[in-house]
């Protein structure tokens, strides 16, 4: 069992979507680098987008004599802000900071925070960011190492992946140094190995995938699939690492598989599964991700405090100077609880005048993790767990890391070990486990339970963590404490055996029985069961030509020992002394000679065992395994010389031995007892010889620390090199720049020809251009004298003294001065600032303005010659701004409107004059003229006065354009309309009386003589037809002509009669027309209906009326004579111009308003309104207008419209 299981994720629910997540809204990047990093860290942010949500702080190994240009480096790959760190500097995302040199940096929050350090430089910096990083953000940290030398980086990364981070390093191959990248990958904690480029693009995937896939809490609610799923790939583990994941609880294993989908861009387990099949590597990583421990130094330091006020004293109770107090720690990660409790230990063993031995044995699975504690090196954050006496006491530091002292060291062993499969220790007063149990489903913890109760001797104390339920312990151990934590191992019954168990359960173990067997088993059942009775009733072993046990029965234990120390399988190690020199000899037979022995030795020690074992050895081959194996079977024996009778009662031989055999007896126990002291010393030595090779290795590790301090400063003087020669490309680059502008600058003084002369702060000449000679008459050789000493050709005196004000009051001064010969220039005084900002001196510039000053006079006289114009005209003129303000309001203006010019300029034209109804309509032409869709536009609108009524005005607005065609201005010239329509109006009231009298006398007089002159026509054809039918039965031959000549007259009557009736129709029509008959009954709807049958009768096309013919609205004659005048209008322009085969008269109210519509389906025209107006249309309009009414004219999809809308009082 791992320490890796210890709190393996336990801070991995902290994931997205977390209350630890949400604490920490930016996610945070650190990235670590040396030599060589400069060109990684660039091609890095250059593959990054600007816009990932993340910050990013950046660790590079600088040297303390040098300013670092990381950051205006990096500037040029990224469009991210690069900046230098400062203390206290907020994280903000899609920011990048850079550590300064002779700093250390650190991550407290979502702050940095610096602090300084000794002119050495440290070499652990990036580890120290690292660690700060896990502790502050937990699973959302990320630590990235990029090229580099040394191992810095490396602990950290450790730190991030024990909180559930990611860590990700450069791919060696495409590193400029592959020490660093190398280095963490041999820790094994690596989630990405990518080159610099792709890194990125995997770190975005990962901030993308790290919201959007996740897996569920509990295997229970996976699809079935996925549970199947799910069990493959603990197969897989299980062949690949040989380590069994199955007793691990799901919610753990879940959330350590959802980080490696999220790490692989893997949405499904089915996926997972084909990726740890076609990546060989991914199932080491699992295998990783899974055992990553979470351990700190005290960790609950209440819980500590009362292991040490507790449990400890009775440790101690009763023991002298050649006892030993045993403790054990299980799963000891990279030893940091285990160095804790060798802590207590020693401080407990202080206070006493002869304290015993200390051993803590500490054991993991985790290699990586062993090396760690091994080493006792540990960063300066352990300052925030170990109080202050004990950092001084047990430890001391060198640089940045604490390493434990050799006397805290030597009391701990660590080993590799796994608690599931291999045998425990024994005779302990203590184990401590503490978050690992959580971790392990029930049946594992009965078991480790059981496996602790062996372990521990009576009334041996287990040490647990605050999350770990006691519940599976409660028949082996009762609590001691109120937190639940320190529990103390129940004594045996008297009677009662207290095997160790051998066997951790199997994944079965926690599947349901299987049916009740029948009464009579099958052969193998009982080969099954014989096996089992002989497991138990025999006591032997197998053991391999390296004498290590690879199998053992139950009964083979009490033959065995476990010695103090480092736990070992060899059999010759944990066999009993008095058995150990037999055993070696029998080992030999069977593995050299191929021989079976047995051999009868004293046992003296056994207790109320037997006084003589027989030990049996024989050879065996494993022909499945091809390795060679011995069974050692151990079997109680009588001792020599004794047999047993017929009754079974032991009896003694009679016969005593000789002298002789006496001394041979004699001898050959003191050749016994040389050999084992021979044996023993040989095993002293070996111990001495691995002491020798620990010392040789822990100087070794000396000179590779020195090596390392060596590889720094290498590091540090590569990334000043790599600086300086990126520093000395930029500089080369803008000295070129420099050169390019300066010949720029230089040609542009010349080209412009205006006058420049630089001052410094003494106001002595700099430099100048040759207009300036001019002006004051320089020489080249006037450069550096005074300015005082020149008298310029300008018309000021006060030149001086405005430079001096510009000095002092670092403010522009610039004025028009008057030359020689007419000549004028405007002068501008400003301060000579420089990169920083700082003032050193004055910058003089004289522009010839001549033309523009006499031109400006030219313009002004102009101007007022315009102005004058404008305000002498009769019209009605405004200038409006092209925003619709207006920026002139002539005399005519002013009389109309009431307002003066002063307090109408500025504001709109709309809001101040303009009615509300016609605001748009004046919106609507100002934007047609900026948009150049028409050059004039006409509009009669209404104007409100200050005071009185409105006004009509018929406007004409143009655009005044400068050169690149942009409208400066809006030109509105009118004409007060109101009295000339009131003068149209009573001439069309005058006009439709007279119509009106003269349709009345066609009706009346006319027509009505028209047709009396017809009737009487019609009478006398009828007479003279009547004389000549009389005449022609009276008379005939001689008659025929006047017969003939009566005829002629009656015809010619006939048609004086059809000409008269048909002239009377056409006055009678006229005189409809003139004034309909419905409108003399105020029915302007009726009317409609009348022309529309009229219409229709007329020029054979349908016309029909939609509406209510009873509608009597409007009620004014004046209003409903000039809508029906709109309406036949518009029926005879669609007849005459639009060839339609239907038109439909309308009347409607809507709102508050009445609305005449006239649609037909004739042809229509493009654009908002016909290109040319008629006389019908222009009447049509003037008659809206003159009743206040609005007319609209669309033409869209094949149909035509002219409605008026006329408001109803």
């Amino acid at each position: 069992m791992s320490s890796a299981s210890k709190e393996a994720i336990q801070a991995s629910p902290v994931g997205p979507g977390s209350d630890e997540t949400s604490e920490q809204s930016v996610p945070v990047v650190a990235i670590g680098a040396s030599a060589g990093g400069v060109g990684a860290l660039r091609a890095f942010f250059e593959a990054l987008p600007s816009d990932g949500g993340m910050a990013f702080v950046v660790v590079l190994h600088l040297s303390p004599d040098h300013e670092s240009s990381l950051a205006e480096i990096l500037q040029h790959d990224t469009d991210m802000p690069v900046q230098t760190a400062t203390d206290d500097c907020g994280l903000r995302p899609d920011h990048v900071y850079v550590i300064p040199p002779r700093h250390e940096m650190w991550v407290e929050g979502t702050q940095l925070r610096l602090s300084a350090h000794s002119d050495r430089h440290r070499p652990h910096t990036i580890d120290a960011l690292f660690d700060s990083l896990a502790e502050e953000h937990g699973a959302q940290a990320v630590g990235i190492v990029l090229s580099g030398t040394g191992t810095d980086g490396t602990l950290g990364l450790r730190a991030i992946k024990t909180h559930g981070g990611i860590a990700m390093v450069q791919e060696p191959a495409d590193a400029g140094h592959e020490e660093m990248p190398r280095n963490a990958l041999e820790a094994g904690v690596i989630d990405l190995v990518r080159p610099a480029s792709a890194l990125a693009e995997q770190l975005v995937a990962y901030h993308r995938n790290a919201h959007a896939i996740q897996l569920p809490e509990s295997e229970e609610a996976l699809p079935s699939g996925e549970q199947t799923t799910l069990q493959k790939i603990f197969a897989a583990l299980r062949t690949h690492t040989g380590h069994d994941f199955s007793h691990y609880k799901r919610s753990t294993v879940l959330r350590r598989l959802e980080r490696r989908l999220q790490v692989t861009d893997t949405e499904t387990l089915e996926a997972y599964l084909q990726v740890l099949q076609d990546r060989p590597g991914e199932t080491r990583a699992l295998y990783k991700e899974l055992l990553i421990s979470v351990t700190r130094f005290f960790r609950t330091p209440e819980a500590f405090a009362e292991l040490a006020d507790t449990v400890l004293p009775r440790l101690f109770e009763d023991t002298a100077a050649d006892d030993e107090v045993r403790v054990w720690v299980p799963g000891c990660a990279t030893g940091e609880e285990a160095y804790s409790v060798a802590m207590l230990l020693h401080e407990h063993a202080r206070a006493r005048e002869a304290p015993p031995e200390l051993q803590v044995f500490a054991t993991d699975v985790d290699t990586e993790g062993l090396d760690t504690a091994r080493r006792g090196t540990y960063p300066v954050s352990i300052e925030a767990d170990v109080p202050d006496e004990r950092l001084d006491r047990f430890f001391y530091r060198e640089e940045d890391r604490y390493h434990v002292t050799s006397s805290l060291r030597n009391t701990v062993v660590f080993a590799e070990h796994n608690l599931i499969e291999d045998p425990p220790f024994s005779k302990l007063d203590l184990i401590c486990c503490r978050n690992l149990l959580i971790y392990l489903d029930q049946t594992m913890q009965e078991y480790v339970f059981r496996l602790f109760q062996y372990a521990l001797d009576p009334g041996g104390f287990l040490f647990l963590g605050p999350s770990e339920a006691v519940g599976p312990a409660q028949s082996s151990f009762s609590v001691v404490d109120d937190t639940r934590s320190i529990l103390k191992a129940k004594p045996p019954a008297p009677d009662e055996d207290r095997p160790m168990p051998l066997f951790a359960p199997s994944r079965a173990a926690s599947e349901p029985p299987s049916s009740s067997p029948s009464p009579v088993s099958a052969p193998t059942d009982v080969a099954a069961t014989h096996r089992r009775l002989l497991m138990d009733q025999v006591a032997s072993l197998l053991v391999d030509e390296n004498r290590e046990i690879v199998h053992l029965t139950g009964r083979a234990g009490r033959f065995l020992e476990h010695n103090p120390g480092t736990p070992t399988h060899n059999l010759l190690e944990k066999v009993h002394p008095l058995l150990r020199l037999e055993l070696r000899g029998a080992l030999y037979q069977a593995f050299q000679k191929g021989e079976a022995t047995e051999r009868t030795v004293p046992f003296p020690d056994a207790g109320d065992g037997p006084e003589h074992v027989r030990v049996r050895v024989q050879p065996l081959d494993d022909a499945e395994g091809g390795q060679r194996l011995a069974q050692v079977c151990f079997e109680e024996a009588d001792a020599p010389g004794r047999g047993v009778d017929e009754d079974g009662e032991a009896t003694v031989s009679s016969k005593e031995p000789t002298e002789r055999e006496r001394d041979l007896e004699s001898e050959l126990q003191d050749v016994k007892e040389q050999l084992q002291i021979t044996s023993e010393e040989h095993e002293t030595v070996t111990e001495e010889m691995e002491t020798a090779n620990e010392e040789l290795m822990s100087m070794n590790e000396e000179l590779q620390a020195k090596n390392e301090e060596l590889q720094t400063s290498k590091e540090q003087l590569q990334s000043v090199n790599e600086e300086l020669t990126t520093t000395n490309q930029q500089l080369n680059a803008k000295v070129e720049a420099l050169d390019q502008a300066n010949n720029d600058l230089q040609n542009l003084m010349e080209a412009t020809q205006v006058g420049t002369l630089f001052l410094d702060r003494d106001l002595e000449i700099r430099r100048y251009t040759s207009p300036m000679t001019d002006i004051f008459g320089l020489r080249s050789v006037d450069e550096g004298r005074p300015i005082t000493d020149f008298t310029p050709k300008i018309a000021y005196d006060a030149l001086v003294a405005d430079a001096e004000r510009v000095l002092e009051e670092q403010a522009s001064i610039e004025r028009e001065v008057e030359g020689p010969g007419r000549t004028w220039y405007l002068m501008r005084l400003r301060p000579y600032r420089t990169v920083s900002g700082e003032v050193e001196g004055v910058v003089m510039t004289f522009v010839d303005i001549t033309a523009q000053k006499h031109a400006a006079e030219t313009l002004r006289a102009e101007r007022d010659l315009v102005s004058a114009l404008i305000d002498t005209a009769g019209a009605l003129i405004v200038v409006l701004g092209e925003d619709g303000s207006i920026v002139r309001f002539n005399t005519a203006c002013e009389r109309l409107t009431g307002y003066d010019a002063a307090e109408a300029e500025g504001t709109d034209l709309r809001d101040l004059l303009v009615a509300p109804d016609d605001r748009e309509a004046v919106t609507s032409r100002l934007d047609a003229l900026a948009d150049g869709t028409t050059d004039r536009a006409d509009l009669e609108m209404r104007w409100t006065p200050a005071e009185g009524e409105p006004r009509l005005i018929k406007g004409s607005f143009t655009a005044l354009r400068d050169e690149s065609g942009d409208v400066k201005h809006f030109i509105v010239t009118g004409t007060d309309m109101t009295r000339h329509r009131e003068l149209e109006r009573e001439v069309i009231e005058v006009s439709n009386r007279e119509r009106q009298r003269i349709g009345e006398a066609l009706h009346d007089v006319v027509s009505s003589g028209l047709t009396n002159a017809a009737m009487r026509a019609e009478t006398l054809a009828y007479d003279l037809r009547e004389k000549s039918d009389l005449k022609e039965k009276s008379e005939e031959g001689p008659e025929e002509d006047l017969e003939q000549e009566a005829t002629v007259e009656a015809e010619d009557l006939q048609k004086i009669f059809s000409k008269v009736k048909e002239a009377g129709d056409q006055i009678r029509s006229l005189s409809h027309a003139l004034i309909p008959r419905a409108l003399r009954q105020d029915h302007l709807a009726a009317a409609l209906a009348d022309l529309a049958d009229e219409e229709e009768d007329f020029s054979d096309v349908e016309c029909v009326f939609v509406g209510d013919e009873g509608e009597t609205r409007p009620e004014d004659e004046t209003d409903a004579m000039n809508l029906y005048r709109i309406a036949h209008e518009a029926v005879a322009n669609a007849r005459e111009h639009a060839d339609p085969s239907r038109i439909q008269l309308g009347l409607r109210e809507e709102g508050s308003g009445l609305v005449l519509s006239i649609r037909d389906d004739g042809r229509g025209w493009d654009g908002e309104t016909p290109e040319e107006e008629g006389l019908g249309l222009h009447l049509m309009r003037y008659r809206a207008n003159l009743i206040g009414a609005t007319l609209r004219l669309t033409s869209d999809d094949g149909e035509t419209v002219v409605e008026c809308r006329l408001p109803l009082p």
